[in-house]
């Protein structure tokens, strides 16, 4: 097999298959650029296993040495190097009932009046108003705006709200605090821009969320709460979501200590995390794993006496008489610590591991032990428990997680579960068609349970799963399965299970139909923008274009223009034509300005989180600037479609803004290409 970096010869002891796998259907190769090689329909048994031997020979194309591609170029001045964000907020969660005047918006003077007395949360409205915008200072000289509101009974569901706009009036009424949050973090999402003046429509909204448990699992960590203040403060929410299921079992527990290895977050920063989430009028519910995943409570060989299978410690045994204190002493020193209305038990997959030969009587005698001293400990202390449900679904009464086995023996556990408690009723099938998940939460509800459908990152699973909820009037959760310490680091590692989030507060708030293409916005851009963005000017800002190539036309990305033609290419090993180019560029230049703005792509998909450039900024004073650029979080290969958090794309091309110490002159631009795959264009510069 000839490639433009090697001559590759593959030679085996069996028939083997390789085939493209970019875009196929697996975990492995969702959203990656990957090719499957192996051996098919082999014949395997105990007593003939399989030998598959092979010899890959592998000759390099010889590769030429380091070259630098320097350029002169002068600066042109572009009188719209940076333009306003002049879109409107798309509606989400999309509104039950809205009438609202676009064409006769009153005017955002930034003065305000409160005939009623203040509103309650105003600095909700300010603080998201200007994540948005650079507001400008109140026109003193304007008439002001008169805003009341408050907390008032609707007759909804809590988290509803009204708000009415005049020409120079604002009300907003909530359903408890809840609604009157939800309603003013709507008005900061009314507010836009035309013609470098910031306007809100008049009309009315009467909005009420179709369901009413709304909720995203997270984990904890040392980095959580300031992530996770970020990321409810800039996303969650704005977009109506109201609960969060945060998985804490690993915290340093007076009753069952870990080894500082393991990274254990502090009870006292565990604490002001549920503190802060009741700040913000969001309900925190610890989970802790109290029968399977109990890797955490054996780590470190410690407590194996109270493990199914000490050898492979995973799941807890409640016939050890020494179980049930553990447990007992576990939990109450989390809800003496937490204080919260719901608890978590976990008890998911419980069998997975360590218990094998596979024996689902002994599954369901441990599950029916352990669930009544959980029972126990949630009546004791007056707490909600909650549950995952795989466990108590057979196959058939559900699209897929169903691990209890037979019909027989989910009923039995089933059984064993306390009336009344919520089950987080785990599917994760992308199918488009939401009546396949009608039957388990159907048979929760016969049963006397509350569940809660608790969905994963596909499109089509949060779609259909939430909309099957809303039609069942049972709640939602948004899972996350991205590595057990909460953090921005491992957030943008696991993208696709934080802008699913997005999805997952318009279609349980909203119970909308309408398919994830016909939505009207992007959801992984609004994440972007809501996280990563920065605030957008109300005007234009004059600025400097370095245009690579004579034919350049003007490109906006963003809020930046560019001036964009042909690319500079580095050199790419796997990309024909590209094995000889240059593995440098260098823009020698003097455009003047604060901040930089590089236009770059990739010609090939590499995995997330590789170093595919290096830059660097000098300017006329000698001091430097230096950037390293990540595939994924930077850069992508123009026909890879998911987002990039620390760059906004236009066509695939990515926007890469740099800012510099001060104003200064830029005399050099260099990137440097890091690994030889992935094959770095760059199309333009602008200063400003």
């Amino acid at each position: 097999m000839a490639t433009p970096f090697a001559n590759i010869k593959l030679t085996s002891s069996i028939p083997t298959t390789l085939f493209d796998a970019r875009g196929y259907r697996q975990d492995y190769a969702e959203g990656k650029s990957v090719w499957w090689y192996g051996a098919l329909s082999l014949n395997v048994s105990s007593d003939h296993p399989a030998d598959l031997d092979v010899t890959w020979k592998i000759d390099p194309t010889p590769v030429a040495a380091p070259a630098v591609d320097s350029r002169k170029i002068a600066p042109v001045a572009v009188a719209k190097a940076v333009v306003p964000d002049e879109a409107i907020f798309p509606e989400i969660p999309k509104i039950l009932n809205a009438k609202l005047n676009y064409d006769k918006p009153a005017k955002f003077t930034n003065l305000f009046t409160f005939p009623a007395g203040r509103v309650r949360f105003w600095d909700l409205f300010k603080a998201t108003l200007s994540r948005r915008y650079e507001v400008p200072a109140a026109l003193t000289d304007a008439k002001p705006i008169a805003v009341d509101g408050g907390v008032s009974k609707l007759g909804k569901r809590p988290g509803a709200y009204t708000i009415d706009i005049g020409p120079s009036t604002i009300s907003v009424l909530g359903e408890e605090e809840e609604g009157l949050r939800n309603g003013l973090y709507r008005l900061a999402r009314l507010v836009y821009c035309k013609n470098g003046q910031l306007l809100i429509p008049t009309g009315h909204i009467d909005d009420n969320p179709q369901v009413t448990f709304r909720g995203v699992h997270l984990f904890v960590g040392p980095e959580a709460r300031e992530f996770q203040k970020q990321l409810w403060d800039r996303v969650l929410a704005p977009l109506g979501l109201n609960k969060v299921v945060l998985e804490c079992e690993r915290t340093a527990w007076n009753s069952t200590p870990l080894d500082p290895s393991e990274h254990p977050i502090s009870r006292e920063e565990l604490a002001k995390i549920f503190a802060y989430y009741r700040e913000i009028g969001v309900e925190p519910i610890p989970l802790i794993q109290s029968l399977g995943h109990m890797d955490w409570f054996f780590n470190g060989k410690r407590r194996l006496n109270l493990a199914v299978n000490p050898d492979e410690p995973y799941t807890l045994d409640p016939r050890k008489p020494e179980t049930k204190p553990a447990t007992e002493a576990l939990w109450q020193e989390a809800i003496d610590l937490l204080k919260p209305q719901k608890i978590h038990f976990g008890l998911d997959e419980i069998d997975q591991v360590g218990m094998n030969p596979h024996d689902p009587e002994l599954t369901t005698n441990i599950w029916q032990s352990q669930l009544a001293t959980l029972g126990a400990i949630a009546k004791k202390n007056k707490v909600t428990p909650m549950i995952w449900g795989d466990e108590g679904l057979a196959p058939g009464e559900a699209v897929d997680a169903t691990n209890g086995d037979t019909k027989e023996f989910a009923d039995r556990r089933r059984s064993a579960i306390p009336q009344g408690t919520m089950i987080c009723d785990w599917h994760y099938a992308p199918d488009p068609d939401p009546s396949k998940f009608d039957a388990s939460l159907q048979l929760w509800k016969r049963e006397g349970f509350s569940p809660i459908a608790a969905t994963w990152y596909r499109p089509d699973n949060v779609r259909s799963f939430d909309i099957a909820s809303y039609l069942e009037r049972a709640g939602t959760l948004q899972t996350t399965w991205a590595g057990y310490e909460s953090s921005e680091k491992g957030m943008i590692e696991n993208l696709d299970q934080f802008t699913a989030m997005v999805l997952a507060a318009d279609y349980s708030w909203s119970g909308r139909g309408d398919a994830v293409d016909k939505l009207g916005y992007d959801f992984r851009s609004i994440f972007q923008n809501l996280y990563f963005g920065r605030p957008a000017p109300l005007h234009p800002r004059a600025g400097q274009a370095i245009p690579l190539d004579p034919a350049a036309h003007s490109v906006q990305i963003g809020t930046l223009n560019y001036s964009i033609g042909a690319p500079l290419p580095l050199r790419s090993l796997v990309s024909a034509g590209r094995v000889d180019g240059p593995t440098s560029i260098e823009i020698v230049t003097a455009a003047k300005g604060s901040h930089v703005g590089l236009a770059m792509d990739t010609t090939n998909q590499i995995a997330d989180g590789a170093l595919v450039a290096e830059v660097s900024i000098e300017l006329t004073t000698g001091e430097k600037v230096q950037r390293r650029l990540v595939y994924g979080h930077h850069l992508r290969a123009k026909d890879d479609p998911q987002m990039t958090p620390y760059a906004v794309r236009n066509n695939g091309i990515c926007s890469i803004e740099i800012d510099l110490p001060k104003l200064a002159t830029v005399r050099k631009v260099s990137i440097t290409g890091a690994e030889p795959v992935s094959g770095v264009r760059l199309y333009g510069v602008t200063v400003w």
